[in-house]
């Protein structure tokens, strides 16, 4: 018979899910394996030139309202993930190159999200050719939603 995760024999009582039992009795892999309950952080950078990055961020749950990141400047969210594993946030960018929304934080599916943001943080880059996430697995910025007009 398989192992069980203490913390899951805990949640498996507790909770009687059976969305938890494959994550329970999965094998371990070589993917990093992120616990209900993580800590993370979104950051998000005004590296644009000559331009203010207007942002309106949400998850299904929270509308973190419209902040105003000056040039050089960023903001950043924190927040712990759900029991399910399902927390996302989405934001809108708007600059005078354009405007955008695209998902900043999205549930886990395979090891994506551990391998693109590092040590629990999410760092995106607002940049004259658009929205950039910072990969974590080779340390450079990657375009993820250009600017549309």
């Amino acid at each position: 018979m398989e192992s069980v995760n203490p913390l899951c024999f805990i949640l498996l009582l507790g909770l009687g899910s059976n969305m938890l039992m494959k994550p329970c009795f999965a094998q371990p892999t070589e993917s990093k394996v992120q616990l209900p309950f993580s800590r993370w952080q979104v950051t998000i950078y005004n590296h644009m030139i000559d331009s203010t990055l207007m942002v309106h961020c949400k998850s299904k749950d929270n509308d973190l309202g419209r902040h105003e990141i000056k040039q050089g400047d960023n903001y950043f969210l924190k927040f712990k993930e759900n029991i399910w594993q399902t927390t996302q946030f989405w934001c809108h960018f708007s600059s005078k190159y354009g405007q955008v929304t695209g998902d900043v934080f999205w549930p886990e599916e395979g090891s994506r999200l551990s391998d693109e943001c590092n040590d629990h943080n999410c760092v995106w880059s607002a940049q004259d050719g658009g929205i950039f996430l910072l990969r974590g697995s080779i340390n450079s910025y990657q375009l993820a939603y250009p600017w549309k007009k």
